[in-house]
Protein backbone atom coordinates (compact mmCIF):
# COMPACT_ATOMS: atom_id res chain seq x y z
CA UNK A 1 0.00 0.00 0.00
CA UNK A 2 1.69 3.15 -1.01
CA UNK A 3 0.67 6.31 1.51
CA UNK A 4 0.48 9.64 0.03
CA UNK A 5 2.78 12.49 1.24
CA UNK A 6 -0.45 14.13 2.17
CA UNK A 7 -1.49 11.27 4.45
CA UNK A 8 2.20 10.73 5.79
CA UNK A 9 1.72 14.64 6.74
CA UNK A 10 -1.73 14.47 8.08
CA UNK A 11 -0.73 11.92 10.52
CA UNK A 12 2.83 13.32 11.48
CA UNK A 13 0.40 16.32 12.04
CA UNK A 14 -2.06 14.68 14.66
CA UNK A 15 0.94 13.05 16.34
CA UNK A 16 2.88 16.25 16.86
CA UNK A 17 -0.79 17.27 18.18
CA UNK A 18 -1.17 14.46 20.45
CA UNK A 19 2.16 14.71 21.99
CA UNK A 20 1.71 18.79 22.23
CA UNK A 21 -1.10 18.22 23.97
CA UNK A 22 -0.46 15.39 26.45
CA UNK A 23 2.50 17.69 27.01
CA UNK A 24 0.21 20.68 28.21
CA UNK A 25 -1.93 18.47 30.02
CA UNK A 26 0.97 17.40 31.92
CA UNK A 27 2.80 20.39 32.64
CA UNK A 28 -0.43 22.14 34.03
CA UNK A 29 -0.96 18.85 36.21
CA UNK A 30 2.47 19.14 37.87
CA UNK A 31 2.33 22.92 38.17
CA UNK A 32 -0.92 22.46 40.54
CA UNK A 33 -0.64 21.08 44.11
CA UNK A 34 -4.28 20.27 43.85
CA UNK A 35 -6.37 19.08 40.60
CA UNK A 36 -8.78 21.34 39.89
CA UNK A 37 -12.76 20.77 40.29
CA UNK A 38 -15.27 21.82 37.77
CA UNK A 39 -18.38 22.68 39.26
CA UNK A 40 -21.82 22.52 36.99
CA UNK A 41 -24.78 23.49 39.19
CA UNK A 42 -26.91 22.03 36.64
CA UNK A 43 -30.21 24.08 35.25
CA UNK A 44 -32.22 24.27 38.38
CA UNK A 45 -29.02 25.07 40.51
CA UNK A 46 -28.55 28.39 38.51
CA UNK A 47 -30.27 32.01 39.00
CA UNK A 48 -31.50 33.16 36.29
CA UNK A 49 -31.10 37.33 35.76
CA UNK A 50 -33.17 40.14 33.85
CA UNK A 51 -30.20 41.38 32.07
CA UNK A 52 -32.16 44.69 31.53
CA UNK A 53 -32.71 45.01 34.83
CA UNK A 54 -30.40 42.85 36.51
CA UNK A 55 -32.92 41.35 38.76
CA UNK A 56 -33.08 37.80 39.98
CA UNK A 57 -35.91 35.79 38.10
CA UNK A 58 -35.08 32.21 39.21
CA UNK A 59 -35.24 30.91 41.69
CA UNK A 60 -37.80 34.05 43.00
CA UNK A 61 -41.38 33.40 44.29
CA UNK A 62 -42.73 36.02 42.79
CA UNK A 63 -41.76 37.28 39.59
CA UNK A 64 -42.38 40.60 37.75
CA UNK A 65 -45.25 39.77 34.92
CA UNK A 66 -42.74 40.62 32.01
CA UNK A 67 -40.13 37.86 33.16
CA UNK A 68 -41.36 35.03 31.85
CA UNK A 69 -39.53 31.50 32.35
CA UNK A 70 -41.09 30.04 29.06
CA UNK A 71 -38.94 29.85 26.07
CA UNK A 72 -40.30 32.39 23.43
CA UNK A 73 -41.18 30.81 20.18
CA UNK A 74 -42.90 32.46 17.47
CA UNK A 75 -42.85 32.22 13.27
CA UNK A 76 -40.79 34.97 13.86
CA UNK A 77 -37.14 33.45 14.58
CA UNK A 78 -35.88 36.50 14.95
CA UNK A 79 -38.10 37.85 17.86
CA UNK A 80 -37.85 34.14 19.52
CA UNK A 81 -35.25 36.09 22.07
CA UNK A 82 -35.47 37.43 26.21
CA UNK A 83 -33.35 38.87 28.51
CA UNK A 84 -32.68 36.22 30.85
CA UNK A 85 -28.67 35.60 31.54
CA UNK A 86 -27.19 33.17 33.66
CA UNK A 87 -26.83 34.39 37.31
CA UNK A 88 -24.43 33.05 40.03
CA UNK A 89 -24.85 29.76 41.81
CA UNK A 90 -27.68 29.05 44.48
CA UNK A 91 -26.15 28.61 47.20
CA UNK A 92 -29.26 28.57 49.33
CA UNK A 93 -33.32 29.94 49.67
CA UNK A 94 -35.73 31.40 51.42
CA UNK A 95 -39.67 30.79 50.64
CA UNK A 96 -41.53 32.86 53.05
CA UNK A 97 -41.73 31.69 56.47
CA UNK A 98 -40.03 28.64 56.33
CA UNK A 99 -36.48 28.65 56.94
CA UNK A 100 -33.60 28.83 54.78
CA UNK A 101 -32.65 25.96 52.43
CA UNK A 102 -29.19 25.29 51.57
CA UNK A 103 -28.39 24.32 48.36
CA UNK A 104 -25.25 24.69 47.00
CA UNK A 105 -23.61 27.08 49.90
CA UNK A 106 -22.53 23.82 52.30
CA UNK A 107 -20.68 22.13 49.17
CA UNK A 108 -18.90 25.68 48.09
CA UNK A 109 -17.75 26.39 51.10
CA UNK A 110 -16.31 23.36 51.91
CA UNK A 111 -14.43 22.86 48.76
CA UNK A 112 -12.97 26.74 49.46
CA UNK A 113 -12.09 25.18 52.95
CA UNK A 114 -11.00 21.92 52.48
CA UNK A 115 -9.35 22.76 48.98
CA UNK A 116 -7.56 26.11 49.14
Amino acid sequence: MVVSKLARRRQFACLVTAAFIIWLLASCALSQAKPPVIFIPGLTGSELVNGKTGEKVWFKLRRVKGDDLRLPISPNIAANHDSLVPGDIIRDIKAGLLPRVDIYGGFLTALKTKGG
